[in-house]
């Protein structure tokens, strides 16, 4: 369980990271930028939803940590604060909360990446 939980972590990063850049390109003027930002907004939650399935899954046989799922579950719902806080275009919440899911994002990879000591 935990290589699905890292290659998960690691997908939500890299599309966190996308986020970002598609952002980017809608601020400097082309809508394909902002409209691509919207869409991936939509993968990111559902792909939240799959971490927190496979952070539980990881830790409730006792061999993962207890920090990946409450993580993992406070991701998803500040991803989802950050689309209403996108939707209704309130800048000064959405911008600081995407570094935060971002970073968020990354440390929740790294404690999915360490590695486990062995049950004997």
């Amino acid at each position: 369980m935990q290589a699905i939980l890292v290659v998960v972590a690691l997908l939500q990063v890299i599309l966190v990271a996308t986020q970002a850049m598609l952002a980017g390109i809608g601020l400097d003027g082309r809508a394909i930028g902002a409209d691509l930002h919207e869409s991936n907004s939509t993968v990111v939650a559902i792909v939240g939803v799959v971490q927190v399935i496979a952070a539980v899954l990881w830790w409730r046989p006792g061999r993962g940590r207890g920090a990946a799922p409450l993580l993992a579950a406070g991701l998803l719902l500040a991803v989802m604060a950050q689309m209403v806080a996108g939707q209704n275009s309130v800048l000064a919440v959405h911008i600081p909360l995407g570094i935060g899911i971002l970073l968020g994002s990354i440390w929740l990879l790294r404690i999915a990446l360490r590695r486990q000591p062995s049950s004997t």
